[in-house]
Formats: structure tokens, sequence, C-alpha cells
């Protein structure tokens, strides 16, 4: 089955116009161009697909099943939200220029929470430095969920950049006035003390233990 009659029976059920979906994609999605996809005209790619996963509220995997042939399609009251999981050398830089990572060169991406912001972004656990036997503990492979446009406070766990050599790191972010410093979950590894070499990329809101696309 083509893509195409999933999409438009998704979009009518939840009675949303093509204008309208132009409107929650911010215009990413234009009607003619929905229009062609619904009409069995045109393919989506991969990254339109996640914007109209987000707006319509399904989920890719369920798509896929329908146009197997294996049931319908279940509808979300909340959309979904797929962000992608990027290494930590686009981490770095994330916070100034968000939109030069290509969605099709991600290899990966998950389902994130409805709280997270429009420019939220995941990372996969590299080390043991955030590993810990009492509390909170995010082991090597863990995938988080960071927010740029989230502040963060004392004790938020967040990614901080080192501006010399451009590297991302996961750490809580202390504050004990007149100073702050990075602090690792694992008592085994140094507190960094932040200087003006050092920047607060985002704020890590969730670990996602959702479905990876």
């Amino acid at each position: 089955m083509h893509i195409g009659p999933i999409i438009r029976r998704i979009r009518h059920a939840k009675e949303l116009t093509l204008q309208k979906v132009k409107a929650l994609t911010r215009g990413e999605i234009s009607p003619s161009y929905l229009s062609r996809i619904e009409r069995e005209e045109l393919n989506p790619s991969f990254d339109n697909m996640v914007l109209l996963a987000n707006v319509l509220g399904f989920s890719l995997d369920d798509v896929i099943s329908e146009m197997q042939g294996k049931g319908l399609t279940k509808l979300h009251n909340v959309s979904s939200r797929y962000v992608p999981v990027i290494s930590w050398v686009q981490a770095g830089s994330w916070e100034e220029s968000p939109y030069l990572v290509d969605p099709l060169e991600c290899e990966e991406w998950i389902e994130a929470p409805k709280k997270c912001g429009e420019n939220s972004f995941a990372l996969k656990v590299v080390g043991d430095s955030m590993t810990n036997m009492s509390g909170p503990s995010f082991p090597d492979g863990s995938l988080i969920i960071i927010d740029p446009d989230k502040e963060a406070a004392s004790k938020s766990l967040v990614i901080a950049c080192m501006d010399d050599t451009n590297e991302a790191t996961f750490k809580q972010l202390i504050i004990d006035q007149p100073y702050s410093f990075l602090k690792p979950l694992n008592p085994q590894y140094p507190v960094l003390r932040i200087d003006t070499n050092i920047r607060i990329v985002g704020t890590v809101i969730d670990i996602s233990y959702k479905h990876i696309i």
C-alpha cells in the first residue's frame, strides 16, 4: 500500500486541512506538496515524514506496518516528537547552528517527550563518568535527550562544551556562588570548575527508553 492514502486518512481523522498542516510544520510542508503525496504522485523524504509524524501524531513504525497490511496506524492524542541522535562533535556547536545537521545524515532518531523544545536532540552516553551506584545513573550507551532552550539550574544535568577543543561533555551543574562546577556522578572522576572557556550547550530533560528508528 502507498503511504499517501495513510497520510490522508490520518489527516482527516485529526480534522486538519492542508493549510493547517502547513502552519503546524511552520511552512515546511506545503499544501501542494502534501496533496501530491496523498494522491500517490510523490514519496515524502524521510525528514518530511518525521515532520508529519510530529504534527499528526503517529509512529513511523505503525505507518510502515500499515503499508505492509498489518493493521491501521494508531493515532495519539499528543503528537509524537522525534529528535535526531547526533554525535558529540555536533553537540559542541548545536546551539549555534542546529539546522546545519541534515536529517538524512542522522542514522538514528528517537521518540521524545512532548515537553521537549523544537531544537532538542539526543546523545548516546560514552564512558562511565555518569554512572552511580546510588541515585540517578547513566551508563555507557544510554540515550539522553537534551533541550538547548531549557535554562539550566544548580543540580541540572547538562551538556557543556570546552571552547578550546569544541569537545562536549555530560555532567551535573553545581552552582555555589560565585563559582560553578561540572560534577560527574561517578565519584572516581574529578569535579571541573567552570571558567570562560566552558559553556553550557543544553539541559538534559529525559533518558529515552523509547523506540529508535
